[in-house]
């Protein structure tokens, strides 16, 4: 859907209505079966249709976070603070022509070594397969503003992440992406962490309506700024999609200007 929202606001040459019937088809997506033991969701940014296990149904890609449903959710402890966005996707990739092939490039240098074989970094671990949530410390996506970070974590397949602290411009970029980051305290993060080595199949869900992690009959307070909240739980976290939504008042407003 991000490929096609960019295509379309900047497909100029289209008449407003034949833009917004190609916007409203991206968005219009098959819902796929929820397999409970098999697919992995957290529970927000999830179509109501896919939550509900529906097959065929076309559901439309935001319609409202559902933070009660959490389904089964792996995730991978990774501490060290400071973690910069150079080490979260090094520069040397940012070349790329799409989004899409950052995921394995995701902290490519300390999974791989020179010859490219891996150093069995935790993302890499057969018990972490399949994680969603990414573990780490304090001061996380500092340095580079870069948007490829964000954007390298979720084309890795990691829908949120929980740290001590974030830098504002990579909270930022995460939270335009729909990838929740969320504060827990260093005792709560060192309990949860052992846990999952403990079990790394146990069930997590993050609900950010609540603002608490629930994993193994543990229950652990987060934090998250209010503004990010309150966007995921409306599913406005967007701005490309809002302003997509509201192309009727784009042109009432280039009319009043008299550029229409």
């Amino acid at each position: 859907v991000t490929d096609a929202n960019i295509f379309a606001s900047e497909a100029i040459a289209l008449e407003h209505e034949a833009v917004r019937q190609l916007y409203d088809a991206a968005c219009l997506p098959p819902a796929r079966k929820v397999l409970a033991t098999a697919d992995i969701h957290v529970g927000f940014g999830i179509p109501i249709g896919c939550v509900l296990g529906l097959q065929d149904a076309v559901m439309p890609a935001a319609v409202g976070y559902d933070i009660n449903c959490g389904m089964r959710l792996l995730s991978t402890p990774f501490y060290k603070g400071d973690i910069d966005t150079d080490r979260i996707i090094p520069a040397r990739f940012l070349k790329c022509v799409t989004f899409d092939e950052l995921g394995p490039a995701l902290f490519y240098d300390v999974r791989f070594d020179a010859k490219g074989q891996s150093l069995n970094h935790p993302l890499d671990a057969a018990e972490h397969a399949g994680a969603e949530i990414l573990i780490s410390d304090a001061n996380f996506g500092c340095g580079s503003s870069r948007e490829h970070a964000p954007q390298a974590i979720q084309k890795f397949g990691l829908k949120a992440v929980i740290a001590d602290s974030f830098a504002e411009i990579f909270h930022g970029n995460c939270t335009t992406l729909g990838i929740p980051c969320v504060v827990m305290a260093n005792q709560d993060r060192t309990k949860l962490a052992e846990l999952i080595a403990a079990d790394p199949d146990a069930e997590l869900i993050i609900d950010i309506e609540a603002l608490q992690v629930i994993c193994a009959n543990n229950i652990f307070t987060i934090t998250m700024k209010t503004s990010a909240r309150e966007a995921l739980l409306s599913a406005n976290y967007d701005p490309l999609d809002t302003l997509m939504r509201t192309l009727d008042k784009v042109d009432q407003t280039a009319q009043r200007l008299g550029y229409a």
